[in-house]
């Protein structure tokens, strides 16, 4: 037995860098799964991090330098993330599973790694409610993908999103592990019953079985490479760490066993199957082994040994990202319990500078002739190898393709494509029968009666000369070129739904082919032979012409030719003859022409045609020339396709239609005076829609190619018919005020989509100096259905994590650090539930806590000093803990408050005395509360999944019940678009995030808009002037934005802004505090875990120094109570009154411009206000074309009167000389200067 092995890769050892790591500052936890935490493709390194481990981290091979605070970070499930893996034909798609009981498909690449937390999965997939265990791709099938859940394995084809095998029986306990041969024919499992297995997926049976190690607990399997042998990693009976080597041609036994020391940690086998080097990591340990596998007697030979920080998870990087030129054979990525570590293995030689190949073998590509969609047939399919010398592959290796969805539909289109094909058009023989000719003939001759037989389909298929000599027996073969034209021609003539004669021209280029040495004439025979001479030389020379002869004469040009017949009338020896020219005729030898030179030869054929052939002034099926237009090319057609969009008027359109439906049989000019539905466009034409001028959309047309675009054809018909010309379009005037324009006046929003006025708003943290700093246990555990932030213009109030149930007070007159000791706050002897402050007084806070108690604090001017526990007033407001506190949004001292009692009481804080107490014992569990704007409804959203709308003040029973979102997970409810619609923030059944938006009338749902896979519920803030809806969520670091409209599709997303760090809440004030004259629509304090930021949310404008009015309209006045408590109570429902936010020294843009789409005031006559926006009837156009005319001429004026008042400026502060050089000189008179 061999101590040691000689091989090439012997001496390979670890090489480090003395630097930081690669990623740092992670949060890695400790997750219960059979998974390695990390993967890695070509591009991309994904790795579990957080404590849950629901999130997985996405880092760029090519990041340098990447911390926790800036790690993409991707939302994939609501538990934890058990298994994923990176597809082995492309880089950015990854397969995740999770304890959820889903496995899902991601796709992205480098432009999207930005956008992760919004990024949603192709595709879903269930494990029926069982925990997904392992996930692994298929190394031969693409799209093939399999997992196992418990004791099932499952196969779906991701592309088509179909399951291809569940099976329940081959296992008798959970499947820790799986790993396919390296041909994807057999999967080698480990399971918990303490069996090593090979399953053969198609045909449901296990090919062989063992017992593996003793201990159950955890195992791992590895096949090794395109060989016969797999590799097991698991414990015996008293816990000792094993390594087993089978052979599954004898799998009674391992053929080789090693025994480690005892650990808890499982060791994870990777194995590299071009090198056969095989690392073990294993949890907990501090280093790595190296191992080279040879199918010997000691099959496993020990390497040099890596030792570093505890391993959490390892992966190797695919073969394709080494640093082959700096003899990189492997790298393993160690993630640790806080950063990701690579540990590259390197061979040393004496050079550097060439490519060593016998360090690398020729590896596996992203190129597979295998598909899930035949897999299941038997066929496995091939990989194909590259070479990783970068001198062969160009040193770019890394493959990204298009999503699912994109790649689904292509290859739907393609199959759809050869099922609408005639049977005898799917398959062609190579080498077909020879074809039956009409006559004989002698060889050497041009008789024009050779023709070849005309199919019985009525379908022509031109057949080139073979490559031999005429005296040679032989086959006639069939050219791609050929066999393409005629497919295409009959694909055209089966898919044309009247009945008319097709012009093939549309599929084939004008070629011309060269006369061959012959005395007689050369005839317009569609069979694809010429004239030959026994010289063999000649014949082969001029292949190509001919064929392109036969391409030609075989199909009818008749928009440039007008002198060919129509190949499917050909009956017998019926043929149309191509006149002769003198230059043919003289012609000796073969001549080699250029494809200009044949077109122009062609041309003169065509036209010198003799009256005696064809009627005058007309071409081979009789059409007149007048009727004939040449061809024009995608410029021309584009022009004349905008001409027709602009110019179609009743009279007119009917007009062209009447004309072009007498020429509809006999051609299909694309000429501006034919119809003008114009059926041949490009493919960019044949995307538009159908607009107001009836051109035809692409659907409505008819599928066939779109033509070959030609060079605009100039020639001169017989003298008896006037020169057939191109109608030019018109010149178009310029449109008037009073005149209709002759463009397309289409809106914007129906070529673009709707767009929103806020569409480009910018959200951004104030300075520094306003930030509140040095904020100390704040308090992370408060209930979902709370807020951990609430916020007015004079202070904020935020819960703390210590005994008490405290809420620490900042004034935000006072930024800033905040001094170190004591946090002045308020102490409530019990755990803080939620609060809220006074919407009409900024002093006053109401607060819940566990005990049911209501607590009412009156905080004095300039903020608290220390810590207190004497409150305005407190009473006990319900029997249990307290969901929620809301005020009433215009009534004063109205307070609702939410138990989990299940009942909701309003308060009369002036007699502090419930108003109403509605009991909701059907809710199971309240979510939320929300007032409407008005304030005479309220709505909730509970844990049956129903959505409520209550008027209190009538009735103790909901008015209106509606289907709410399916999750029960939690939610947010609000009021948008003045109280008509509900938007309800919610999850579904797969904890995925979703906005529901309803009527609020009958609660019907009229829009849904799903978002991404996050624990945290989002909080939603409407802004009632600008119609944008907010969210966030607890713990996120990204604030989603929609415009919410009245009428499909109700929420235009907006341009979600990603922070730097997460955040635990966000609280959005008044409108009477943001600054209008910075252009501030929104402003919000967002709470972090050490600081409280005030942000602002603007839209760019250039004239950013007047007002916006149409920005801001007439805001509500909600800083001001509107009615007293027993007004409320009485049943009386006054609205807000509104204001303007114009300051009295800035003039609004409206008045310049001319153009007031906003008036400055709800008083003004004409103001109609609609959704919280204000509008006015449209004027004229006449009006606005003069309004614009005189905003110009004020931006003008305004723009000189500015100049001037400079100009005076300039000239008071500098001094002014008048005095002339010339006036101290002497010897010149004044006359002459």
């Amino acid at each position: 037995m061999r101590r040691f092995k000689a091989s090439k890769y012997k001496n390979a050892a670890p090489k480090l860098k003395k630097h930081e790591p690669w990623v740092r500052d992670l949060v890695v936890g400790s997750y219960n799964c059979s998974g390695s935490f990390i993967k890695a493709s070509a591009a991309f390194v994904a790795f579990n991090v957080q404590a849950t481990g629901s999130q997985l981290g996405i880092v760029s091979l090519d990041a340098e330098g990447v911390s926790g605070s800036t790690l993409p970070i991707l939302n994939t499930h609501s538990d934890l993330v058990t298994d994923f893996e990176f597809s082995p034909f492309e880089d950015g798609l990854l397969a995740t599973g999770s304890a959820d009981s889903t496995v899902k498909i991601w796709s992205f690449n480098n432009n999207n790694m930005n956008d992760l937390s919004l990024l949603n999965p192709e595709l879903v997939m269930s494990s029926k409610h069982r925990r997904v265990e392992t996930v692994c791709f298929s190394p031969t099938a693409e799209y093939l993908l399999s997992f196992s859940a418990h004791n099932t394995i499952q196969l779906w084809d991701i592309l088509y999103g179909k399951e291809l095998l569940y099976d329940t029986d081959l296992h008798g306990d959970t499947i820790m592990s799986m790993s396919w041969s390296k041909s994807g024919s057999l999967l080698a499992t480990c399971a918990k019953d303490k069996q090593v297995r090979t399953v053969d997926p198609r045909a449901n049976v296990v090919t062989a079985s063992a017992v593996g190690h003793e201990n159950g607990k955890d195992s791992r399997v590895v096949w090794l490479g395109d060989s016969s042998f797999i590799l097991t990693s698991g414990f015996d009976s008293s816990r000792m760490r094993q390594l087993f080597v089978w052979d599954t041609r004898a799998f009674e036994k391992p053929i080789k066993s090693l025994s480690f020391g005892s650990s808890t940690g499982i060791l994870m086998p990777l194995h590299d199957p071009d090198t056969n080097m095989i690392f073990l990591a294993a949890r907990g340990d501090s280093s790595i082994g190296y191992y080279e596998f040879a199918e010997s007697d000691d099959f496993l030979t020990e390497g040099y040994r890596y030792n570093g920080d505890q391993t959490k998870g390892a992966c190797l990087l695919p073969k394709r990202a080494l640093k082959v030129m700096d003899t990189e054979v492997n790298r393993i990525l160690q993630l640790t319990a806080n950063s990701v570590v690579p540990i590259p293995f390197h061979v040393p030689r004496k050079s550097y500078v060439d490519f060593h190949h016998d360090l690398y073998p020729d590896t596996c590509s992203t190129n597979t002739t295998g598909s899930a969609s035949v897999w299941m047939d038997g066929f496995t399919g091939t990989v194909s190898k590259i070479s990783l010398n970068p001198s062969a592959n160009g040193g770019n290796l890394r493959v990204f393709k298009e999503s699912l969805a994109i790649r689904k539909a292509k290859e739907e289109q393609r199959i759809s494509k050869v099922i609408e094909q005639p049977e005898s058009e799917k398959y062609k023989k190579a080498v077909p029968e020879p074809r039956p000719r009409k006559k004989s003939i002698s060889s050497g001759s041009s008789s024009s009666d050779e023709v070849a037989e005309v199919p019985p389909t009525g379908k022509f298929f031109p057949v080139p000369k073979p490559r031999v000599s005429s005296t040679t027996a032989s086959s006639v073969l069939r050219t791609p070129s050929s066999f393409i034209s005629s497919r295409m021609t009959a694909d055209f003539t089966m898919r044309n739904s009247v009945s008319k004669e097709v012009d093939p021209t549309l599929f084939t280029a004008p070629t011309v082919g060269v006369e061959s040495c012959n005395t007689e004439k050369r005839n317009g025979s569609t069979d694809g032979f010429s004239a030959t001479n026994d010289n063999e030389s000649e014949v082969l020379n001029n292949n190509n012409d001919q064929e392109q002869q036969s391409l030609t004469e075989s199909v009818t040009n008749d928009n440039d030719q007008g002198s060919l017949k129509d190949p499917t009338s050909l009956n017998g020896n019926e043929v149309d003859h191509l006149p002769d020219t003198e230059d043919n005729s003289s012609s000796s030898s073969t001549m080699q022409l250029s494809t200009s030179d044949r077109r122009k030869l062609f041309e003169s054929r065509a036209l010198t045609t003799p009256e005696t052939t064809h009627p005058p002034g007309s071409d081979g099926n009789g059409e007149s020339f007048e009727n004939r237009k040449p061809r024009m090319s995608v410029a021309e057609r584009m022009k004349m396709f905008q001409q027709n969009s602009a110019n179609s008027v009743g009279g007119n359109v009917a007009a062209e239609e009447e004309n072009s439906s007498s020429q509809a049989n006999n051609s299909h000019s694309l000429s501006a005076n034919t119809h003008p539905k114009i059926t041949s466009m490009s493919s960019e034409d044949s995307s538009s829609g159908v607009d107001e001028h009836g051109d035809l959309s692409g659907k409505d047309r008819e599928p066939c190619p779109a033509p070959i675009a030609k060079p605009e054809r100039k020639f001169t018909p017989p003298k008896q018919e006037p020169a057939p010309t191109v109608r030019k379009p018109e010149p178009v005037s310029q449109p008037t005020s009073l005149s209709k324009p002759p463009t397309s006046n289409k809106r914007i929003d129906t070529v673009f989509g709707q767009v929103s006025k806020y569409r480009n708003y910018k959200a951004a943290a104030l300075h520094k100096k306003m930030h509140l700093e040095n904020l100390r246990n704040i308090s992370t555990t408060c209930p979902g259905e709370s807020e951990l932030i609430q916020a007015n213009p004079d202070r904020v109030a935020v819960p703390l994590n210590t005994p008490g149930g405290k809420v620490a007070i900042f004034e935000l007159s006072k930024p800033g650090r905040q001094p170190d000791g004591v946090i002045p706050a308020l102490v409530h002897g019990s755990k803080v539930m939620d609060f809220m402050w006074d919407p009409f007084d900024n002093s006053r806070l109401a607060v819940g806590d566990d005990s049911g108690k209501l607590w009412l604090w009156i905080i004095p001017d300039g903020g608290l000093t220390e810590q207190t526990n004497q409150s305005d007033f407190q009473m006990p407001a319900h029997a249990e803990k307290i969901y929620f506190v809301r005020f009433h949004p215009l009534a004063q001292d109205v307070l609702a408050t939410g138990s989990y009692d299940l009942t909701i009481r309003i308060w009369n804080l002036d007699t502090r005395k419930d108003i109403v107490s509605i009991r909701c014992f059907d809710q199971i569990q309240m979510f939320c509360f929300a007032w409407s704007p008005c304030g005479q409804y309220f709505s909730t959203a509970a844990k049956d999944g129903k959505l409520r709308v209550y008027d209190p003040r009538s009735d103790t029973e909901p008015i209106a019940i509606g289907q709410g979102p399916p999750g029960v997970r939690g939610g947010r409810v609000c009021w948008v678009l003045d109280g008509k619609y509900l938007i309800v923030a919610g999850f579904d059944r797969s904890s995925e995030r979703q906005l529901h938006m309803y009527n609020a009338s009958d609660l019907s749902k009229v829009a849904t808009v799903s978002l991404d896979v996050s624990p945290a519920i989002l909080v939603p803030f409407y802004d009632e002037d600008s119609s944008v809806l907010f969210l966030s969520g607890r713990g996120d670091s990204t604030i989603f934005a929609y415009d919410v409209i009245e009428g499909p599709p109700y929420l235009l997303p907006l341009a979600p802004h990603r922070c730097s760090g997460a955040h635990q809440g966000i609280s959005f004030l008044k409108k009477n505090a943001c600054e209008v004259q910075n252009v501030e629509f929104a402003k919000a304090y967002r709470l972090t875990e050490v600081v409280i930021e005030p942000w602002s949310f603007t839209v760019p404008r250039v004239k950013s120094e007047y007002f916006q009015d149409d920005l801001f309209p007439p805001t509500k006045v909600l800083w001001e109570p509107t009615m007293t408590s027993d007004d409320w109570a009485n049943g009386s429902n006054i609205c807000a009154k509104k204001i303007s936010l114009k300051p009295s020294y800035m003039r609004s843009l409206g008045e310049v411009t001319g153009h007031r789409s906003e008036p400055p005031s709800s008083a003004e006559n004409g103001v109609k206000a609609t959704n919280g926006k204000v509008s006015t009837p449209a004027p004229p156009a006449a009006v606005i074309a003069a309004s614009g005319a005189i905003g110009s001429a004020l931006i003008s004026n305004g723009a000189k009167k500015q100049q001037e008042k400079l100009e005076q400026a300039i000239k008071y502060k500098l001094p002014l000389n008048l005095q002339l050089e010339q006036d101290d000189m002497e010897g010149v008179d004044e006359e002459e200067w």
